[in-house]
């Protein structure tokens, strides 16, 4: 009985043994082989680069009055997949931002995951929007450029399109953003 309670310890021992080395095989394996690959593949899944654009500064004429300005708005957007009646959501959208609930039920029935449908509004339209509750629908903070003087020096201010870059000439007056 003695013997087979030594060979039981020793059996128990033998396993207990090669499982510690089988954790430090792993461990090593992890640690000094694959460890840096590991690191690289950590860093990008926990650190990202977001652009945060600056806000536009005011241009203001000789006497300190504002010619352009910016002011908070929102983007509107849609998530297609996750609206359940278009037709009927487009109408309430639509009334929501005073606009072509056609335009709003072609944005809303895009193909894929996401679609704009209407970007710089002012927050009182994107509050009505936000009221309606609407899954599927909803917004991103923005700016909108104002021009409190009207088109006094539209010109010398100048335009950027959505994405805010420069416009010249023909570009200007069509996809205007002041």
């Amino acid at each position: 009985m003695k013997i087979r309670l030594e060979r039981r310890t020793g059996a128990l021992f033998a396993v207990s043994l090669v499982l510690l080395l089988g954790l430090f095989a792993r461990a090593f394996l992890l640690q000094v082989v694959q460890g840096s690959s590991l690191a690289s593949q950590a860093r990008g899944q926990q650190e990202d680069i977001v652009e945060v654009p600056g806000l536009r500064g005011s241009i203001l004429d000789r006497n300190g009055q504002p010619l352009a300005g910016s002011e908070p708005g929102a983007t509107i957007y849609a998530t297609p997949y996750q609206i359940k009646n278009a037709p009927e959501e487009a109408q309430k959208v639509a009334k929501a931002l005073n606009t072509n609930p056609d335009d709003v039920l072609d944005a809303i029935t895009q193909p894929g995951g996401f679609s704009y449908v209407d970007r710089k509004v002012d927050l009182k339209k994107a509050d009505a929007v936000e009221k309606l509750g609407l899954e599927g629908i909803g917004q991103i903070p923005d700016t909108l450029r104002v021009r409190p003087q009207g088109d006094i020096a539209s010109q010398v201010v100048g335009a950027v399109s959505d994405e805010g870059e420069g416009l010249t000439g023909i570009e200007s007056s069509e996809n205007q953003v002041l």
